[in-house]
């Protein structure tokens, strides 16, 4: 958390600002990926699976966010 606090508003205030096409496309990057990560993520996961109800949930909203 301590490293989001210090980053999350530079992040913010850079996207802001920025038209610069190599930002977005590594933000489409970086969804594409988590989308795909997500893609059968019961099956992919196998430790911790106690997790996964409650991971599932928080990683989808987020992608729902994103996009």
């Amino acid at each position: 958390m301590k490293y989001w606090i210090e980053v999350g508003p530079k992040l913010t205030a850079h996207l802001q600002g920025s038209t610069d096409a190599r930002v977005i496309r590594y933000i489409v990057n970086c969804i594409a990926i988590s989308s795909f990560v997500t893609e059968d993520w019961e099956t992919k996961t196998t430790k911790h699976s106690e997790l996964r109800p409650k991971l599932s949930i928080f990683i989808v909203e987020t992608l729902d966010i994103l996009q």
